[in-house]
Order: C-alpha cells, then structure tokens, then sequence
C-alpha cells in the first residue's frame, strides 16, 4: 500500500492543443496551496485510467502522471488535492486520499554555509618563467625623485644658458 498523502507530478500543460496555453498560464497563475480538483475521465489512455486536474477556477492543469495514476484513479471521489509548485513538464500537486485536508510539506532545508578558510594567495600564472624585473631607481625613492629630476631639470637649464647669465 501507500502513504495517505503523497505529490504526484501533472503532465500534459505543453501538450500541443487549442487550451495548452490556457493551461501553462493557469499553473503560472496558481500558488503553492490552492485547492485542485480531480475528475476521472471517461475511458483509458494505454490501458490506464485517466485523471484529470483542475484548478479552483475550473481550468485544466493536466493529468496526473500515467506510471502513477493507480495510486489515485479508485479514490478520486475522497482525494484530495493542492498545488504545490510549477515545473517544466506541468506541475507538482500534493494529494490525500484518505479524505483529510492535505497540508503542503515543508520545503527542503538547505544545507547551512559553513565558514570559509581564507583563500590561498594566488599563485604566479607563469610560473617563475618570466624574471621580475629590479625596481628601478626612480620606484623605490618615490617623492625624493621629484626632487632628483627637479635637480636634473635645474642643471641642465644652465648648461643651455649663455656664460654672461641672461635667459
């Protein structure tokens, strides 16, 4: 036997007819815990019964899903549904059949982030196949070499200046 409350996937939102667009934006409509109804359809689809599911405003969300529609087809006048959450292939509802109020499952709890080790420093790209090049002298003075180009400058000037001193 099974649980008396279980989730059951939907199918059949993209199928391609007149009301698959009505049906796709149905479940973009729907929220998880709306109450679902289903119906059980006249005749078999690959000798399998056929349940339907339809939403509070009376649109069709889709089936339920063949390989488990067993579970529900003799039970559809007690069973009990709500969304649960939209999906690629249709959506997710969660169903009793034991004829209780269904109530949604709490969602999955995430895994807590646990503390980070600081990062490694980063390590040289090349691998040491490049040489570093010395600092030049002007780089390890830093303010000192205005004062040495500002010298340079000073020098030079008197050696364009005539010898009798006028610019």
């Amino acid at each position: 036997m099974f649980d008396s409350a279980f989730s059951l996937p939907v199918v059949g939102a993209d199928r391609v007819t007149a009301r698959s667009a009505e049906r796709r934006a149905e479940i973009d409509r729907a929220r998880p815990g709306d109450p679902l109804t289903l119906r059980r359809e006249r005749g078999v689809r690959g000798g399998r019964p056929v349940v339907a599911v339809y939403s509070e405003r009376g649109v069709q969300l889709g089936y339920i899903w063949p390989d488990r529609v067993q579970e529900v087809a003799g039970l559809v006048a007690v069973a009990r549904a709500l969304f649960r959450s939209a999906d690629t292939f249709g959506c997710i509802v969660h169903i009793t059949v034991d004829g209780s109020t269904p109530a949604l499952p709490p969602p999955p709890r995430r895994p807590e982030r646990r503390a980070q080790a600081p990062a490694a420093p980063k390590r040289d790209e090349f691998a040491g196949i490049f040489p570093i090049a010395p600092r030049s002298r002007a780089y390890a003075v830093g303010d000192a070499t205005k004062r040495i180009i500002a010298a340079d400058l000073s020098h030079s000037d008197k050696s364009r200046r005539p010898a009798d001193g006028r610019a």
